[in-house]
């Protein structure tokens, strides 16, 4: 689930917010594969649309 979830990550960070139809078509997993793979910390789901977590509380050094 690693690799896969790296794999993911990777597309989101290269091409944008994806939805996760693209996600499962583009990264050769099926539908219930990246919903699992996306419940991740790494990751934000807002409806059907996957982007990479960010931190609000980070401070600029």
């Amino acid at each position: 689930m690693e690799q896969a979830r790296i794999q993911v990550w990777d597309f989101v960070f290269k091409n944008g917010p994806s939805t996760l139809a693209r996600l499962a078509d583009d990264c050769g997993h099926d539908l219930n594969t990246v919903a699992a793979i996306v419940d991740h910390d790494w990751f934000t789901l807002q409806g059907d649309t996957v982007s990479i977590a960010t931190s609000d509380t980070a401070t600029p050094s």
